[in-house]
């Protein structure tokens, strides 16, 4: 994954609507279920994600409506091991490179 990749990635994160998102059923409408987050002025952000008891329905189920609402916790926690993971391996690289040269070095002193 591209430095590029990972910026885009982060930047749709932040641009979306803060957490935390749930799903659930509204309780004015006995068949319908939402994915909702909270906006910082208090305001509820909702979206209709599939509709109850309706056999033939084909659209997003409600395994469908929980990935939704974890996605951007899910995608922050991604980046932050993905980033994690980026350092460590660049520390390991550093250590190779370093023990490579010295044994180079120590090679060159016999």
């Amino acid at each position: 994954m591209t430095e590029q990749e990972l910026a885009e990635i982060r930047a749709r994160l932040v641009a979306a609507t803060p957490g935390p998102w749930e799903w659930k059923m509204m309780p004015r409408c006995c068949s319908l279920r939402h994915v909702c987050s909270r906006r910082a002025d208090g305001s509820v952000f909702c979206d209709v994600i599939l509709e109850k008891d309706q056999r033939d329905y084909i659209g997003p189920t409600i395994d469908d409506a929980q990935f939704i609402a974890h996605a951007p916790t899910d995608i922050a926690v991604l980046l932050a091991e993905v980033e994690r993971l980026q350092a460590a391996l660049t520390i390991t690289d550093e250590k190779v490179e370093q023990a490579a040269q010295k044994e180079t070095a120590e090679k060159g002193a016999k």
